[in-house]
């Protein structure tokens, strides 16, 4: 498996200086039948209107915590990371 990135959407760039390729769901099939320059040109950054950002808890870092709640919004800002949150 491999993960391709790219420079990032508005929404994700104070996160990060990536993000992953996204393909729209009517892109994936052109992607697999696809050459190496159209599948180039499908490597753009994703809408950043279709996704959402928000906080989740530090134990997703732990590969031991392997259920749902890693990845539910946190209720409360966590100690460290204040520089994601817009102001």
């Amino acid at each position: 498996m491999t993960i391709l990135t790219i420079e990032p959407n508005e929404l994700m760039k104070p996160i990060h200086d990536r993000m992953p390729v996204v393909l729209a769901r009517d892109d994936e099939d052109r992607w697999l039948s696809a050459g190496p320059d159209e599948r180039e040109a499908l490597c753009q950054p994703y809408p950043e209107d279709d996704l959402a950002a928000y906080m989740i808890s530090t134990r997703v870092n732990n590969p031991s915590h392997n259920d749902p709640t890693v990845i539910e919004p946190l209720e409360h800002e966590q100690s460290g990371l204040g520089g994601f949150m817009s102001e």
